[in-house]
Protein backbone atom coordinates (compact mmCIF):
# COMPACT_ATOMS: atom_id res chain seq x y z
CA UNK A 1 0.00 0.00 0.00
CA UNK A 2 2.25 2.57 0.29
CA UNK A 3 3.43 1.89 -3.24
CA UNK A 4 2.40 4.49 -5.94
CA UNK A 5 0.59 3.84 -9.73
CA UNK A 6 2.23 5.60 -12.14
CA UNK A 7 1.27 3.22 -15.33
CA UNK A 8 -0.56 0.06 -16.30
CA UNK A 9 -1.60 -1.87 -19.86
CA UNK A 10 -4.70 -4.01 -20.17
CA UNK A 11 -3.68 -6.60 -22.55
CA UNK A 12 -5.77 -9.50 -23.60
CA UNK A 13 -4.36 -12.98 -24.07
CA UNK A 14 -5.23 -16.65 -24.48
CA UNK A 15 -8.89 -15.32 -23.48
CA UNK A 16 -8.26 -13.91 -20.53
CA UNK A 17 -7.48 -9.91 -19.71
CA UNK A 18 -4.92 -8.88 -17.87
CA UNK A 19 -4.10 -5.37 -16.09
CA UNK A 20 -0.44 -4.93 -15.87
CA UNK A 21 0.38 -1.84 -13.46
CA UNK A 22 3.68 0.12 -13.11
CA UNK A 23 4.19 1.43 -9.50
CA UNK A 24 6.72 3.00 -7.56
CA UNK A 25 8.49 4.15 -4.56
CA UNK A 26 11.33 6.17 -2.94
CA UNK A 27 14.34 3.88 -2.16
CA UNK A 28 15.82 4.34 1.42
CA UNK A 29 18.72 6.01 1.62
CA UNK A 30 21.55 3.68 2.12
CA UNK A 31 24.16 4.08 4.63
CA UNK A 32 28.06 4.07 3.84
CA UNK A 33 29.00 0.07 4.21
CA UNK A 34 31.43 -2.14 5.24
CA UNK A 35 33.51 -5.00 4.33
CA UNK A 36 31.42 -7.35 7.03
CA UNK A 37 28.18 -6.34 5.00
CA UNK A 38 29.60 -7.51 1.59
CA UNK A 39 28.38 -10.81 0.19
CA UNK A 40 30.22 -12.80 -2.91
CA UNK A 41 27.70 -14.92 -4.86
CA UNK A 42 29.08 -17.13 -7.45
CA UNK A 43 27.09 -18.66 -10.54
CA UNK A 44 27.70 -22.36 -11.65
CA UNK A 45 26.74 -25.52 -12.58
CA UNK A 46 25.85 -28.16 -9.88
CA UNK A 47 25.23 -25.08 -7.41
CA UNK A 48 23.29 -22.49 -9.25
CA UNK A 49 24.30 -20.20 -6.41
CA UNK A 50 27.57 -20.51 -4.11
CA UNK A 51 27.95 -17.47 -1.50
CA UNK A 52 30.71 -16.36 0.44
CA UNK A 53 28.94 -17.04 3.93
CA UNK A 54 28.68 -20.84 3.03
CA UNK A 55 25.40 -20.57 1.06
CA UNK A 56 24.44 -23.25 -0.88
CA UNK A 57 21.87 -23.74 -3.46
CA UNK A 58 22.32 -26.82 -4.96
CA UNK A 59 20.95 -26.92 -8.78
CA UNK A 60 19.85 -30.80 -9.14
CA UNK A 61 16.14 -30.03 -9.20
CA UNK A 62 16.30 -26.88 -10.96
CA UNK A 63 18.64 -28.57 -13.85
CA UNK A 64 15.91 -31.94 -13.36
CA UNK A 65 12.75 -30.00 -14.29
CA UNK A 66 14.57 -27.95 -17.05
CA UNK A 67 16.04 -30.87 -18.47
CA UNK A 68 12.29 -32.34 -18.77
CA UNK A 69 11.10 -28.89 -20.17
CA UNK A 70 13.59 -29.48 -22.62
CA UNK A 71 12.87 -33.19 -23.96
CA UNK A 72 9.48 -32.10 -24.06
CA UNK A 73 9.97 -29.25 -26.41
CA UNK A 74 12.44 -30.94 -28.78
CA UNK A 75 9.99 -34.02 -29.05
CA UNK A 76 6.81 -31.28 -29.68
CA UNK A 77 9.14 -29.49 -32.23
CA UNK A 78 10.09 -32.96 -34.45
CA UNK A 79 6.31 -33.33 -34.81
CA UNK A 80 5.69 -29.90 -36.36
CA UNK A 81 1.69 -30.82 -36.55
CA UNK A 82 -0.22 -27.21 -35.33
CA UNK A 83 -1.54 -29.07 -32.35
CA UNK A 84 1.58 -29.91 -31.17
CA UNK A 85 2.95 -26.34 -32.05
CA UNK A 86 0.15 -25.23 -29.77
CA UNK A 87 0.97 -27.62 -26.90
CA UNK A 88 4.65 -25.91 -27.38
CA UNK A 89 3.53 -22.61 -27.10
CA UNK A 90 2.07 -24.40 -23.68
CA UNK A 91 4.85 -25.97 -22.61
CA UNK A 92 7.52 -22.88 -23.37
CA UNK A 93 5.15 -20.31 -21.25
CA UNK A 94 5.39 -22.96 -17.95
CA UNK A 95 8.95 -23.28 -18.20
CA UNK A 96 9.39 -19.32 -18.50
CA UNK A 97 6.86 -19.26 -15.27
CA UNK A 98 8.80 -21.39 -13.44
CA UNK A 99 11.76 -20.13 -14.46
CA UNK A 100 10.55 -16.67 -13.01
CA UNK A 101 9.15 -18.01 -9.80
CA UNK A 102 12.50 -19.89 -9.19
CA UNK A 103 14.36 -16.34 -9.75
CA UNK A 104 12.28 -14.29 -7.53
CA UNK A 105 12.53 -17.08 -4.39
CA UNK A 106 16.40 -17.34 -4.50
CA UNK A 107 16.62 -13.38 -5.02
CA UNK A 108 14.36 -12.73 -2.25
CA UNK A 109 16.06 -14.87 -0.17
CA UNK A 110 19.51 -13.06 -1.09
CA UNK A 111 18.08 -9.66 -0.70
CA UNK A 112 16.68 -10.20 2.50
CA UNK A 113 19.63 -11.76 4.39
CA UNK A 114 21.45 -9.77 7.00
CA UNK A 115 24.04 -8.33 4.16
CA UNK A 116 23.81 -4.62 2.17
CA UNK A 117 25.89 -5.29 -0.62
CA UNK A 118 25.95 -8.35 -2.51
CA UNK A 119 29.08 -8.55 -5.31
CA UNK A 120 28.75 -11.13 -8.35
CA UNK A 121 30.62 -11.01 -11.69
CA UNK A 122 30.22 -8.95 -14.23
CA UNK A 123 29.66 -11.24 -17.16
CA UNK A 124 28.54 -9.65 -20.44
CA UNK A 125 27.19 -12.99 -21.89
CA UNK A 126 25.21 -15.08 -19.87
CA UNK A 127 27.02 -18.18 -21.76
CA UNK A 128 30.55 -16.98 -20.33
CA UNK A 129 32.69 -19.53 -21.67
CA UNK A 130 33.85 -20.64 -18.44
CA UNK A 131 30.36 -21.91 -18.08
CA UNK A 132 30.94 -24.06 -21.19
CA UNK A 133 28.37 -25.61 -23.65
CA UNK A 134 27.88 -28.08 -20.51
CA UNK A 135 26.47 -25.33 -18.59
CA UNK A 136 23.83 -24.61 -21.37
CA UNK A 137 22.57 -28.27 -22.40
CA UNK A 138 22.33 -28.69 -18.13
CA UNK A 139 20.50 -25.93 -17.43
CA UNK A 140 19.05 -24.92 -20.71
CA UNK A 141 20.44 -21.10 -20.91
CA UNK A 142 18.84 -20.56 -17.77
CA UNK A 143 18.20 -16.49 -17.16
CA UNK A 144 20.76 -15.47 -14.98
CA UNK A 145 20.16 -11.86 -16.34
CA UNK A 146 16.50 -11.98 -14.47
CA UNK A 147 18.07 -12.97 -11.24
CA UNK A 148 20.36 -10.21 -11.62
CA UNK A 149 17.54 -7.56 -12.07
CA UNK A 150 15.02 -9.39 -9.29
CA UNK A 151 17.97 -8.91 -6.91
CA UNK A 152 18.84 -5.88 -7.67
CA UNK A 153 15.42 -3.89 -7.70
CA UNK A 154 14.79 -6.06 -4.22
CA UNK A 155 17.74 -4.87 -2.77
CA UNK A 156 17.13 -1.03 -3.60
CA UNK A 157 13.63 -1.49 -2.18
CA UNK A 158 15.79 -2.62 0.86
CA UNK A 159 17.79 0.07 0.97
CA UNK A 160 20.92 -2.33 -0.41
CA UNK A 161 22.99 -2.65 -3.34
CA UNK A 162 24.78 -5.64 -6.32
CA UNK A 163 27.91 -4.54 -7.10
CA UNK A 164 29.45 -5.80 -10.56
CA UNK A 165 32.61 -6.97 -10.31
CA UNK A 166 35.47 -7.93 -12.63
CA UNK A 167 35.12 -11.88 -13.28
CA UNK A 168 38.99 -12.62 -14.27
CA UNK A 169 40.49 -14.95 -12.33
CA UNK A 170 37.84 -15.54 -9.63
CA UNK A 171 37.91 -19.29 -9.98
CA UNK A 172 41.73 -19.67 -10.36
CA UNK A 173 42.95 -17.07 -7.57
CA UNK A 174 43.44 -18.70 -3.65
CA UNK A 175 40.99 -17.00 -1.58
CA UNK A 176 43.72 -17.72 1.14
CA UNK A 177 47.10 -16.82 -0.24
CA UNK A 178 45.35 -14.79 -3.66
CA UNK A 179 48.24 -16.11 -5.34
CA UNK A 180 46.99 -16.89 -8.90
CA UNK A 181 47.38 -21.03 -9.79
CA UNK A 182 44.78 -21.72 -13.13
CA UNK A 183 46.18 -25.48 -12.53
CA UNK A 184 44.55 -25.78 -9.03
CA UNK A 185 41.09 -26.04 -9.86
CA UNK A 186 40.19 -29.60 -10.01
CA UNK A 187 36.62 -29.83 -10.53
CA UNK A 188 34.75 -28.59 -8.23
CA UNK A 189 38.08 -28.71 -5.69
CA UNK A 190 40.19 -26.24 -5.35
CA UNK A 191 43.80 -26.90 -3.70
CA UNK A 192 46.49 -24.72 -3.33
CA UNK A 193 49.98 -24.98 -2.88
CA UNK A 194 49.96 -22.88 -0.05
CA UNK A 195 47.81 -26.05 1.36
CA UNK A 196 44.49 -24.31 1.52
CA UNK A 197 41.51 -26.44 -0.05
CA UNK A 198 37.97 -25.56 -0.29
CA UNK A 199 34.87 -26.44 -2.62
CA UNK A 200 36.07 -24.31 -6.16
CA UNK A 201 32.46 -22.43 -6.26
CA UNK A 202 32.98 -21.46 -2.72
CA UNK A 203 36.67 -20.39 -3.07
CA UNK A 204 35.28 -18.48 -5.78
CA UNK A 205 32.47 -16.78 -4.15
CA UNK A 206 35.19 -15.48 -1.60
CA UNK A 207 37.12 -14.14 -4.45
CA UNK A 208 34.07 -12.52 -5.67
CA UNK A 209 33.24 -10.63 -1.85
CA UNK A 210 37.13 -9.69 -1.62
CA UNK A 211 36.97 -7.76 -4.85
CA UNK A 212 33.76 -5.91 -3.81
CA UNK A 213 35.31 -4.87 -0.36
CA UNK A 214 38.26 -3.63 -2.34
CA UNK A 215 35.24 -1.51 -4.45
CA UNK A 216 33.16 -0.68 -1.22
CA UNK A 217 34.31 3.06 -1.26
CA UNK A 218 33.28 3.82 -4.64
CA UNK A 219 29.65 2.82 -3.56
CA UNK A 220 27.47 5.82 -4.19
CA UNK A 221 25.06 6.79 -1.19
CA UNK A 222 21.90 8.13 -3.63
CA UNK A 223 20.18 5.42 -5.22
CA UNK A 224 17.29 5.88 -8.24
CA UNK A 225 13.62 5.13 -7.41
CA UNK A 226 12.92 1.74 -7.30
CA UNK A 227 10.48 0.79 -10.12
CA UNK A 228 9.19 -2.61 -10.83
CA UNK A 229 6.17 -4.33 -12.86
CA UNK A 230 3.34 -6.03 -10.78
CA UNK A 231 0.21 -7.79 -12.25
Amino acid sequence: MDWSAVAGTLVYKNNNLYLNIIVKKDAPKQDRYTEKEVLGIDRGINNILVCSNNQFFNSKKLKAIKGRYQYLKKMLQSKGTPSARRKLQKISSRERRFVTDTNHRLSKVIAESDFKVFAIEKLTRMNHKRLGKRFNRQLGNWSFRQFETFLEYKSEALGKKIMRVNPRYTSQKCSNCHKIHKSNRNGSWYSCNCGFQLHADLNASRNIADIGMSEISRLSVNQPNVMVRSQ
